[in-house]
């Protein structure tokens, strides 16, 4: 190969590298947010058509979840080391995250608790459904407060 050409293709190989790199990111992120949805969604869902005793009943229903949480942590653990390692970020990220992380293994464990067919929750006055819900919930707002974090951190 000539050094003209050799040239050409360093020149392609530094351009679609990151090009590809950011498809790859946009997909994982997809991922993420697609199973969040689905573990978030299916929370409320149970905990709106469910009564005070009763928890997630069918066994497609808990496949799905059950694959949707394995796709979770998967592309969960992929994206925090990235985003980790790509800029420095404030020490507020790292709470945030440690946060987020250890609301959703209370989560995990809730939902494996009521999988397992315990009503009892936590707080007499709030089903485990709908403290599966509200966890979900406060976990996407950690979500948010982590993007923005971030984002703050990467403007000059």
């Amino acid at each position: 190969m000539g050094a003209r050409q050799e040239g050409r293709w360093r020149r392609a190989r530094t351009t679609i590298a990151p090009a590809v790199e950011e498809v790859l990111l946009g997909a994982l992120r997809l991922a993420h947010a697609l199973a969040a949805v689905l573990w978030v969604g299916s929370a409320l869902v149970v905990a709106l058509s469910s009564d005070r005793h009763s928890s997630a009943s069918s066994p497609v229903l808990r496949e799905t979840i059950g694959a949707g949480v394995a796709v979770f942590v998967l592309t969960g653990t992929i994206l925090a080391v990235q985003r980790l390692a790509s800029a420095p970020v404030p020490p507020s990220y790292p709470v945030v995250l440690a946060a987020k992380v250890g609301l959703a293994v209370w989560m995990f464990w809730l939902a494996r608790k009521a999988g397992l067919g315990a009503t009892e929750a936590l707080s007499p006055r709030v089903s485990i459904n709908w403290q599966l819900a509200m966890i979900g919930i406060l976990i996407y707002a950690l979500a948010i407060a982590l993007r923005a974090i971030y984002e703050g951190a990467l403007r000059p």
